[in-house]
Formats: C-alpha cells, structure tokens, sequence
C-alpha cells in the first residue's frame, strides 16, 4: 500500500495579485490545512497593504527583493515540525 501523502506545511503566495486576493489565500490555506503555514511576499511597504484585509493569520510577509539566505531561513523555521 502507498504511503499518505503528508500535509502541506508551507505557502508562499504573492501580495500583488489582486485586490483581496492574498488575504483569500491566507483563509483557503488554513481552512483547508489548519496548520499550515502561509508566507506572503510583496514590493510594498507592509504598512501600506492594510487595505488588503485580514492578514493577521499569514506567517509572515517579506518585502522584495529578498535575501535568498534569510528566506531559506524562515522557509525551514516555518517547516519545522515544532512551528505548527
């Protein structure tokens, strides 16, 4: 028999998709994996993205451009089993 595939435990979304559209993302993704977690990248301000609605369940959000080490750092903080 083959094994369950395990759960997701990480999504990496993009702010600048549409209006509303991150914060949907962020609520499917919980909703449909409780413990997931849901890392949101923007080249915005985070200040200026309060008009995209209820964000506060999101992981996290980086700002572009990204340092490759500091987003590897989080990715595996965020994946470990002790996060969710």
């Amino acid at each position: 028999m083959p094994a369950r595939p395990s759960p997701p435990r990480l999504v990496i979304g993009d702010l600048d998709i549409g209006p509303g559209q991150a914060a949907d993302l962020v609520r499917q993704a919980r909703r449909a994996h409780p413990g997931i977690a849901v890392l949101l990248l923007t080249a915005h301000h985070p200040e200026l993205l309060r008009a995209e609605g209820d964000l506060g369940h999101a992981a996290g959000v980086l700002v572009k451009p990204l340092d490759p080490e500091a987003l590897l750092d989080l990715v595996a903080h965020l994946t470990a089993p002790a996060w969710s």
